[in-house]
């Protein structure tokens, strides 16, 4: 890598960046502009005339980011992946933190989505497809350590959930 590689994250961020930048103008009216940096007269950067048009396209693509990350954390899911590997990509480390980073991962999905108006107490639950039964399921987060107490909606003859009960009697043991 030479000094001016950047690694694939930080394009990621140059790239999404570019996206709110283009959304200012294109969708809220604001115009690109050059500037300088300061001490390098030089090198320039491109901005935007109007920070609040800029404040509006950033707010929609928060949004959608974190609309995409439930989605893809629902998909993980139905993918069989767990609420640990879940914490590991959205950077949820347990050093970070007092509690356990599957627990903060579900909180962080869960608490994302508007709980229907009948229920009258906050419950937190995450919704996926099953990719071994094609079922949607109601997962309660990692809380309990059984399988048949966390997740609900399965098919009775689905083989991941099974695997995953049958491999939990196994730990109790």
């Amino acid at each position: 890598m030479t000094r001016y590689d950047i690694t694939p994250g930080a394009r990621a961020v140059l790239v999404v960046q570019d996206q709110i930048r283009r959304a200012a103008c294109e969708v809220h009216g604001a115009s690109t502009v050059e500037t300088h940096l300061e001490g390098l007269p030089f090198i320039t950067r491109t901005d935007i005339d109007d920070p609040l048009a800029g404040i509006r396209a950033a707010v929609a693509a928060r949004n959608v980011a974190n609309a995409e990350i439930r989605r893809y954390a629902e998909q993980a899911r139905g993918a069989a992946r767990t609420w640990d590997e879940i914490a590991e990509a959205l950077g949820i480390r347990a050093a970070d933190f007092e509690e356990l980073p599957a627990i903060l991962a579900f909180l962080l999905i869960a608490e994302n989505r508007p709980l229907p108006f009948r229920e009258s107490f906050h419950r937190l639950d995450a919704w996926w497809r099953c990719e071994s039964c094609g079922k949607r399921v109601r997962d309660h987060g990692p809380f309990d350590g059984h399988p048949a107490n966390n997740e609900t909606g399965h098919d009775r003859l689905c083989r991941r959930h099974a695997a995953d009960i049958a491999a939990s009697r196994i730990e109790e043991v």
